[in-house]
């Protein structure tokens, strides 16, 4: 795992080659174990290297061979069949991303498609003066670049590259229209005009003559068909078996909900008595922590806590100023707390992210469900007006549930499911709408988790848990996002995931390894109390950056309708705060980052 960073021109020698040291601070906290630099006229290319699977100093990047360079932030889980696959290369090390040079070396970014993990890469052909850039399928792990004339500046954070001498510093209006609508940023855009972020799953190949998209990950249609347990079993031990290799330590993030708990059970089954970690709020009714400690308890692992007090939930906010765009999700600062705490102990820590998205998990699947039964529709008609939800600094109540569901169901599929997840700014408050293109799917809820999967889960949870680990030198893991595993999730369909309660298929798998109480639990989720902060600790910080001159200035939202939530917030009449989270979150970076329009 590293921050990989660098500046190439295509024809030439580099213009500013003194700007790489910008390029390299950027990243150093991704790599803070070494840091090494191959230089050429035309190329710099250099790693932070954080050591995880052959700590020699042998092992430090770049990796290079036959003139060619490859830069690897990432995690390589198959790399020990790649390693037998090319056994005729001259490995210098034991690592996991040396492995990816052969690949590109002989097959180029197609070669890409035999990798299983994560990674962002970058990798240099001097003869023909060929740059690929490139990320996983998933986009767990981060790339941007610049290209500005005959040089591209790449980097794992965005920020440092919008200060290319001859790029203009302004605000990519319809990235920040995104971030508003959605609470996310479509790929390729970034927020900052003229910074690109490399498609998940896609190769980006510079060369003299021009620049081209290479989508090495092609997935096959979809061909659904049933999915036993046990052959979900097996695909599942495999993942967590592969995403334990490490010759450092290595933890498990435990909430005591089904995703978590399946990954420390089955982790356990390999190494007894592995840390785990957990992060809880004063306010129970958010606090996961009693149900992680049962868990812990059950599982024989040590359990270690940690409290997200408002002064703790402020003091994550300012950290998170540092970490390059605004992310909107609120599970943010209780995730960069825990983060901080766990890298204390180990450097490697599991987590059970995107099983929700794959699996059916989220309650919205099944309200898509109902809202298409004809009597639900005639309530949707004349119910909204019985419940009057009221916002406090206890987590959502079933009345405020209702009264969104009723509220939103008579929308299109996509629009209402927005609506029920993104927690963005509703459309009244925009000033121009967002257009979400839909997938080619027959039944509505395979449309929706495959959205989930390649938007939500790719833009948001990843970012999330990718910036709050990284941002301490902790190099998180994700399981159920291992190949075998997706592609079972994906040739099971909703059908088979979604009934009265979501994740048919995973609680199946559950019932012989987790204890019964873990199954019988209400899905919860990191649920942050941001309505009281917005309310109390954040408010005049709120009233400041909601100014009316201020937003009409920026043009993307609607002043009077951001008022009026505002008001209604106070209020307690309505509960805004996921709304109104995401427009802080946004207005709070722009105002750090700056000189942006």
């Amino acid at each position: 795992m590293c921050g990989i960073y660098g500046m190439v021109a295509l024809a030439g020698a580099l213009r500013w080659p003194e700007r790489a040291d910008r390029l390299a601070t950027s990243v150093q906290p991704r790599g803070p174990d070494a840091h090494h630099v191959h230089t050429l006229p035309e190329a710099i290319i250099g790693v932070h290297r954080l050591r995880i699977v052959d700590p020699r100093p042998e092992a430090d990047q770049p990796f290079t061979h036959q003139r060619h360079v490859l830069a690897v932030n990432g995690e390589i889980y198959n790399a020990p069949d790649l390693r037998r696959r090319f056994a005729g290369h001259p490995f210098r090390s034991r690592t996991d991303g040396e492995t990816l040079l052969p690949i590109l070396d002989q097959h180029g970014p197609v070669g890409l498609r035999a990798v299983e993990g994560m990674f962002g890469l970058a990798w240099w052909a001097p003869d023909t003066r060929t740059l690929v850039l490139a990320r996983d399928v998933h986009g767990e792990k981060p790339l941007f670049y610049t290209h500005v004339g005959s040089e591209v500046w790449f980097a794992s954070a965005p920020e440092p590259l919008r200060h290319h001498p001859q790029l203009a510093i302004a605000l990519d209006l319809d990235a920040a229209r995104d971030q508003l609508a959605l609470g996310v940023v479509r790929e390729p855009r970034t927020l900052f005009a003229g910074v690109r972020k490399v498609p998940a799953g896609c190769a980006v190949v510079f060369t003299p003559s021009g620049v081209q998209i290479v989508r090495y990950d092609a997935e096959d249609p979809v061909e659904y068909a049933p999915v036993a347990p046990s052959e979900l079993a097996q695909a599942f031990d495999d993942a967590v078996a592969a995403e334990l290799q490490s010759d450092v330590p290595i933890g498990v993030f435990l909430s005591g909900g089904l995703d978590s708990s399946l990954v420390a059970q089955a982790a356990a089954r390999h190494q007894p008595g592995m840390p785990a970690f957990c992060v809880g709020f004063p306010e129970s009714s958010y606090d996961e922590r009693p149900m992680a400690r049962r868990v812990a308890r059950d599982l024989g692992l040590p359990l270690t806590e940690v409290e997200a007090g408002t002064a703790d939930l402020l003091r994550a906010l300012d950290i998170a100023r540092t970490l390059g765009e605004p992310i909107a999700d609120p599970a943010l600062l209780p995730t960069i707390l825990l983060a901080e705490r766990t890298r204390q102990d180990v450097t490697v820590v599991l987590s059970g992210e995107g099983a929700d998205e794959l699996f059916g998990g989220y309650p919205t699947y099944l309200a898509h469900r109902l809202a298409e039964i004809p009597f639900v529709a005639w309530c949707t008609v004349h119910g909204a007006r019985w419940f009057r939800p009221r916002s406090g600094d206890r987590r959502l109540t079933t009345s405020f549930l209702v009264r969104r569901f009723l509220e939103e169901a008579r929308k299109p599929a996509i629009e209402r499911h927005i609506a029920w997840f993104s927690g963005a700014m509703p459309p009244h408050a925009l000033t121009s709408p967002c257009t979400v293109h839909r997938a080619p799917c027959t039944d509505i809820l395979d449309e929706i988790m495959e959205f989930d999967r390649t938007l939500w889960l790719r833009e948001r949870l990843l970012v999330k848990f990718d910036r709050a680990t990284m941002r301490v030198g902790l190099e998180g893991r994700v399981p159920f996002l291992h190949p075998g595993v997706v592609r079972l999730a994906r040739r099971a369909g909703a059908a088979t995931h979604v009934g009265w309660r979501g994740k048919r298929l995973l609680r199946a798998l559950a019932r012989t390894r987790v204890p019964a109480y873990v199954l019988r639990r209400t899905k919860r989720g990191m649920t942050v109390p941001v309505g009281g902060l917005l309310n109390g600790a954040l408010r005049e910080e709120a009233d400041r950056l909601f100014r009316r001159e201020r937003l009409d200035a920026l043009g993307l939202v609607r002043s009077d309708a951001v008022t009026s939530m505002l008001a209604e917030h106070r209020a307690r009449t309505a509960d805004h705060s996921r709304a109104l989270w995401t427009l802080f979150t946004f207005e709070r970076w722009r105002e750090c980052a700056g000189s942006l329009t």
